[in-house]
């Protein structure tokens, strides 16, 4: 078959811009399905067929533009309201991108040990090390953990991927690796720790590599300068 030659013309701009969507949109989500930490399947089976739909939508326009009347297009296209709807649209789904991706798409953590496969670790402490080796050194500082009844488990999987990792771990004696907190604390895991502080800020990397976004609190009143990694009830 022979290669369409590209014209230089609004027209062929406006495929050529078409293409280059649809082709970014299909990387996107094959790399979105193909993802060995968390794969997305139906956000990236979304944007593949929106990506195919790139490739077709010009002639699908024409396909359209046969079967209507030419008078009811050229209305639609000359009133502003088509363009304030389209406008709004747009900016609509801009602004809802974020929170569809977080609430809706987003890969779901469990809090449990199950969940913090081999692959999760192995994920866990390379982001971790690499803050560290771009310190050059590692930190003195410990690394307590403090967890809700229901979170104990998961912390102490965390403590032992902590461990592994090259943190210096608290013990609490007895053997007992995870404290009780002094207070109630909120769902999701938050890092107390002075500013600045490499053990925190390599622990908040390492997460956020394996999917669980935290917290960045400092505690003023405190002495002392060990991280404490608060396991609250799951999210």
């Amino acid at each position: 078959m022979a290669e369409e030659a590209l014209q230089e013309t609004f027209s062929g701009a406006t495929k050529a811009l078409f293409g280059t969507l649809g082709f970014l949109l299909l990387m996107f989500g094959g790399e979105v399905m193909l993802d060995r930490l968390e794969p997305r399947y139906a956000l990236g089976a979304f944007l593949c067929l929106f990506g195919v739909s790139c490739f077709y939508m010009l002639w699908s326009a024409k396909a359209v533009r046969r079967r209507l009347p030419v008078g009811d297009i050229n209305a639609v296209a000359k009133s502003p309201w088509s363009w304030l709807t389209i406008l709004l649209v747009f900016v609509s789904s801009i602004s809802l991108w974020h929170f569809v991706d977080t609430n809706i798409w987003a890969a779901k953590v469990s809090f449990s040990p199950e969940w913090l496969t081999q692959d999760r670790q192995r994920t866990f402490k390379s982001g971790a090390l690499s803050i560290i080796n771009a310190a050059g050194n590692m930190g003195r500082e410990q690394v307590e953990t403090v967890s809700e009844p229901q979170s104990t488990s998961f912390a102490n999987a965390l403590v032992d991927l902590f461990i592994v990792s090259s943190f210096h771990v608290r013990d609490f004696g007895q053997g007992d690796r995870v404290g009780n907190p002094p207070h109630r604390l909120v769902p999701g895991i938050t890092v107390v720790a002075p500013v600045p502080s490499l053990e925190a800020e390599s622990i908040r990397v390492g997460l956020e590599r394996i999917g669980i976004q935290t917290r960045r609190e400092t505690d003023i009143s405190r002495a002392d300068k060990h991280v404490i990694v608060e396991v609250g009830p799951p999210p």
